[in-house]
């Protein structure tokens, strides 16, 4: 059994959670509360399952950063799994890359040492 499971069901260390087809200014918000109300959880580890996801919007861009910085602050680190190409595209223009934990998939997202950045791949 993996030590993240999905869907926000909580497992030893982490959680994972499953994030919308599109991130954009029509559901940041709920975004928002899912990964700050799962950081709040004292699990030391969430990961924002985005491999599903085709488009996110600057409006998602901002909002992952903000939800990661609050996860900071609850001592919970918040990682990013990001699969589409052109999804990542858009980090890297906002330069989110750069302090966001970006990973190809689930399995280098879970293996990750604790706070390092993400190789985008």
């Amino acid at each position: 059994m993996d030590s993240c499971q999905s869907n926000g069901a909580q497992a030893d260390e982490c959680i994972v959670a499953l994030m919308p087809d599109e991130i954009d200014v029509t559901n940041a918000a709920w975004v928002w509360e899912r990964l700050l109300r799962l950081a709040r959880t004292q699990l030391p580890l969430v990961i924002a399952d985005m491999s599903a996801t085709s488009f996110c919007g600057l409006a998602g861009v901002h909002v992952l950063m903000r939800a990661h910085a609050r996860a900071r602050a609850y001592h919970c680190e918040l990682r990013l799994v990001i699969g589409a190409a052109e999804v990542r595209r858009v980090f890297e223009l906002a330069g989110a890359d750069e302090t966001l934990p970006i990973y190809p998939d689930l399995h280098a997202a879970r293996l990750a040492p604790a706070g390092r950045p993400g190789p985008a791949g």
